[in-house]
């Protein structure tokens, strides 16, 4: 496998989402975090702390750890979760696809949020031929 094979990632699928499944059972369509899509949404996401943000930034302070993790929360939420499947919530119950149920499951389930944001920024979620075979071989909840 030459270079540009290797490193090929499959641009339509950084926009539109790829299917990544979690160690649960459950997949999640996600676009990747550079892509421009999710970059609106996370834009978007950080737009009314954009104050507290550039204070932090000036000052070389980390922002405050609760405001950090809801800004996580809700960059998945506005640019990078697209669809899920088999999600479950606390009762064992499917849970329909909402931006409020992505909120409260990602801001409930952690090492789930850090699972996602790590999917969702590495290339290999994305490769060109990594992208085929998932589409094909991936079983449904």
């Amino acid at each position: 496998m030459g270079t540009y094979d290797y490193w090929r990632t499959s641009r339509e699928a950084e926009e539109t989402g790829q299917w990544v499944q979690a160690p649960d059972g459950s997949r999640w369509r996600l676009r990747r975090a550079s892509s421009t899509a999710a970059q609106a949404g996370i834009r978007e996401a950080e737009l009314p702390h954009l104050a507290t943000i550039r204070s932090c930034e000036r000052r070389g302070i980390d922002l405050p750890e609760e405001l950090a993790e809801r800004l996580i929360v809700e960059k998945l939420v506005r640019g990078i979760v697209v669809a899920w499947e088999g999600v479950t919530g606390p009762d064992g119950q499917p849970l329909a696809f909402t931006p409020d149920n992505v909120r409260r499951v990602l801001s409930d389930l952690r090492d789930l949020r850090m699972f996602l944001v790590e999917a969702a920024g590495t290339f290999a979620t994305f490769h060109e031929r990594e992208t085929e075979a998932a589409e094909r071989n991936l079983p449904r909840p």
